[in-house]
């Protein structure tokens, strides 16, 4: 190894473009991998995640906060469902200041039902995950919100009040209401790797979304503000057929939900969660939006440029084998096989490529 450092000492001009050269590609290999992989893999660390779907049309993943009852009890493929309903708003800590979250922002709301800690893998740094969302005065805030309202304080146990956006009022319904008061339950991680908007900072019971969004949804109206509709997740049994649920779905929808005919969204969808990223029903509305075919070219130019990089390395390597050919023959004239010989070769490449 001796004879290869001052081999690299006498040749600057070769050592400093093997190096740098290995070094920048595989930066960009790393980086743009890391994140290909990421948005391709979004949502696969959640357990049974071969059995969730969410509910929707060929136009947009709608469904109304009364439907998954109804599925619950219709379907008997259906193990449980879990409402979704992303809003912005106002946090208020009790005693601790007001943030309030502009229009033109991500939301930060996400109301749901208790089984959302079930079906989906969110590390808790405090709290239980199994009751933090079984009442309706109940909520589970993010770490790093958690931080910012509470500082060093221990959060659990202290109280928010949280007031949607106004933005949207059905057939003059006001059932309002920001006096409502909300008990701390559970410290989340910051949302990462998924689907849903990875902003939320509260987790909120779906049982008062009238009162913080200030309209309820009944079956003949369609309502949204900036974060869409209300969604629905479903946890299938054991080989169940989801396409027949999908057809269950089309006919409870046609049979309760008129306005889908009427506005021509298209039939029911049933698509897994792993796929919503990249779903064409996806709009970005509540939701990560990814485009699959970029993702491709980018996970393409990733094995391209590892391609070069290991080309180029190897074309510089063996133009300069001409240099060290005395070197090599005087090792095989003291005795050196040329096994020996080529696996030294292989010990000092490998000792470029970790440098």
């Amino acid at each position: 190894m001796k004879s290869y450092l001052k081999f690299l000492s006498r040749n600057k001009v070769y050592t400093f473009i093997s190096v740098a050269g290995l070094a920048v590609s595989l930066m960009f290999v790393i980086l743009l991998g890391d994140y290909a992989w990421r948005q391709f893999s979004i949502d696969s660390q959640h357990p049974d995640v071969e059995r969730l779907y969410m509910v929707g049309t060929a136009g947009d993943f709608i469904t109304w906060p009364q439907m998954a009852g109804e599925m619950q009890e219709q379907f008997p493929e259906v193990e449980t469902t879990c409402r979704l309903l992303s809003q912005c708003g106002k946090i208020k800590a009790m005693g601790h200041g007001e943030r309030e979250v502009k229009d033109d922002e991500q939301c930060i709301m996400l109301l749901t039902d208790p089984t959302f800690f079930q079906m989906l893998d969110f590390r808790f740094m405090e709290g239980d995950s199994q009751t933090a969302l079984d009442a309706p005065d109940k909520c589970v805030i993010t770490q790093s919100l958690a931080r910012q309202l509470f500082a060093d304080k221990n959060a659990i146990g202290e109280t928010l009040q949280l007031v949607g956006n106004r933005g949207v009022r059905v057939s003059g319904e006001d059932p309002y209401d920001s006096t409502l008061v909300y008990r701390i339950t559970g410290i989340v991680e910051d949302f990462d790797r998924t689907v849903l908007p990875n902003e939320t900072q509260v987790i909120a019971s779906m049982e008062r979304y009238p009162q913080v969004m200030g309209y309820s949804l009944p079956p003949h109206t369609i309502a949204y503000g900036s974060t869409g509709y209300c969604k629905t997740l479903l946890k299938l049994k054991l080989k169940a057929d989801a396409e027949h649920v999908r057809q269950s779905v089309q006919r409870l929808m046609e049979a309760n939900y008129p306005v889908l005919t009427r506005m021509n969204m298209g039939p029911a969808t049933l698509t897994p969660l792993r796929e919503v990223m990249f779903a064409p029903q996806n709009k970005g509305l509540g939701l990560q939006c990814g485009d699959s075919g970029r993702l491709h070219i980018l996970f393409a130019a990733v094995l391209a440029i590892l391609f070069f990089a290991v080309s180029n390395y190897i074309n510089l390597t063996v133009a300069n084998t001409g240099f060290r050919a005395k070197e090599m023959a005087t090792r095989r004239l003291f005795g050196s096989t040329g096994i020996r010989i080529s696996m030294k070769l292989i010990a000092e490449s490998t000792l470029m490529v970790a440098l």
